[in-house]
């Protein structure tokens, strides 16, 4: 089964509308009135933090990806987590800045986050439909080079992250 990259596009783009409401009801929701952030500053720079950031992000994605068959479950937990952290940021640092500290590595690892979480829901739609993992194995098989695509994506974005502010 061939991966369908009008189906992937579809996805991205209501995941991606779906993020942006999510922002902004965490935002009037949970830090529309902080009086003090409760972080001051950003992390440092640097090669242990991207080290740290690619470690966290390619759990992440493995995660994702080998619990396929409830990826709803990591999914959800990715945007509401996402989705807080940028809410809460865009409350300490504001919406200029938040948007200027996302944009060099969010342009890279936003695409790659939805597209293993389309890849998971693909998976498990499969498993569902066929109740068959030969039938996963060979989508996978079909569709490796998305999946290193991803690990490789991953990478970039946190190099992106951890060394370029």
């Amino acid at each position: 089964m061939k991966l369908k990259l009008t189906e992937l596009i579809k996805f991205q783009l209501f995941a991606l509308g779906s993020i942006v409401f999510l922002i902004i009801g965490m935002y009037y929701l949970f830090f529309y009135n902080l009086d003090e952030p409760l972080i001051s500053k950003a992390p440092i720079l640097g090669v242990k933090h991207t080290i740290d950031l690619f470690l966290h992000n390619m759990w992440v994605y493995l995660v994702t990806v080998g619990l396929f068959f409830v990826a709803p479950l990591p999914i959800l937990y990715n945007w509401g987590m996402l989705c807080f952290t940028i809410a809460y940021n865009i409350s300490a640092f504001g919406i200029g800045q938040t948007l200027r500290l996302l944009w060099p590595h969010g342009i890279v690892e936003v695409p790659t986050i939805l597209l293993y979480q389309y890849l998971a829901l693909k998976m498990m739609l499969l498993l569902y439909r066929t109740r068959s993992f030969r039938a996963v194995l060979s989508f996978v098989r079909y569709n490796y080079r998305w999946y290193l695509l991803c690990g490789l994506l991953v990478l970039v974005s946190a190099i992106l992250e951890g060394m370029i502010r």
